[in-house]
């Protein structure tokens, strides 16, 4: 299944989703748990954030970005 082969991700995953999500708080939790230094961010508002409050959402798309770019260089 999917899940089972969460943990195999080895790219940096932002999980974004509206606090009003179809997507459930637990089954966020659960593929946080499942991929390798996953990062949740959950918006206020729908499942849009993107649209919802796209100035937002780019300010921690961006900041997410950075961090990855950040440990690239270290590592």
């Amino acid at each position: 299944s999917v899940e089972d082969r969460l943990g195999s991700l080895q790219v940096p995953v932002l999980l974004a989703r509206g606090k009003s999500d179809e997507i459930s708080p637990e089954t966020t939790a659960m593929m946080q748990q499942a991929i390798p230094n996953a990062q949740v961010k959950t918006f206020v508002g729908g499942g849009c954030p993107h649209i919802d409050d796209w100035e937002y959402f780019l300010e921690v798309t961006d900041n997410f970005l950075a961090g990855v770019e950040e440990t690239d260089r270290t590592a």
